[in-house]
């Protein structure tokens, strides 16, 4: 059971790191990309992401509070 608190937690810092900075997801990629600042996403694609964290962040909690 500890390791599944566990994950969440991690999963949830995840989600909330998200939330604030969407553009940590696409540091993390942008080096496949020849030319990186040409292919930077849209804002678009970064209040995506922090909606789907957040919805996310929402599924962990009512999660948590299902098995607790």
């Amino acid at each position: 059971m500890a390791g599944l608190y566990l994950l969440v937690a991690l999963a949830s810092l995840m989600c909330l790191a998200i939330i604030i900075r969407p553009q940590l997801l696409w540091h993390l990629s942008a080096w496949q990309y020849k030319n990186p600042e040409k292919n930077e996403p849209s804002d678009a694609w970064y209040t995506a992401q922090r909606l789907g964290a957040a919805f996310s962040l929402v599924v962990l909690l009512i999660m948590v509070s299902t098995v607790a």
